[in-house]
């Protein structure tokens, strides 16, 4: 007669599922069991008082008031020096009230570097404004116009990359009034 193995094994998925099961268990047990030890260790989730508010405990509320929206542009820009000690022969008259405020976020990158252009324009709402760089003693449009910038609620921001080093003098103008922003100047490199 042959040895035969012994038909009453059972059901070995059944066995390897329970098995699984039981792992899983002991360690999701170790588990918690660590984190509590940790969190009391720590002092976590510990609190002296009952949940109870004490009567010295107090919250002032203000009554609400309505406010009005703001009407301008939401940016601040750095106020311009002033010409004390000059006669008011040599100041510059005030610009008018509708001109192309250009600011840069940088005063210096290297080269390939972004540069943001930003500002503000009364009055162009909608407008397209070109960028400009001084080349050679001419206003030149950057990357043959292609650099552009929309005005929305009278502002504007876009930006600039260029591997020219040295010392870049950038300035917008509206395509429509040829009206131009001051200057901005920027090192690169």
């Amino acid at each position: 007669m042959a040895d035969r193995a012994p038909e009453s094994e059972g059901h070995p998925v059944v066995a390897g599922l329970l098995a699984l099961l039981g792992v899983g268990l002991a360690i999701g047990l170790l588990i918690s069991g660590a984190a509590l030890a940790g969190t009391s260790m720590l002092g976590l989730g510990e609190s002296d008082d009952s949940g109870q508010a004490s009567s010295d405990q107090t919250i002032n509320v203000p009554k609400p008031e309505p406010t009005d929206p703001p009407t301008g542009p939401l940016i601040t820009l750095e106020p311009k020096p002033s010409n004390e000690g000059n006669s008011a022969e040599t100041e510059a008259p005030p610009e008018p009230e509708d001109a192309i405020s250009l600011s840069a976020a940088v005063t210096e990158v290297r080269p390939g570097e972004p540069i943001d252009l930003s500002g503000v324009y009364p009055g162009g709402e909608g407008a397209t404004l070109v960028v400009q760089r001084l080349e050679d003693g001419k206003w030149v449009d950057f990357a043959g116009g292609d650099v552009t910038a929309s005005v929305t609620n009278e502002t504007f921001s876009t930006y600039v990359i260029t591997e020219r080093t040295g010392l870049n003098t950038w300035r917008v103008r509206d395509n429509r009034t040829d009206e131009v922003s001051n200057e901005v100047r920027v090192q690169i490199g």
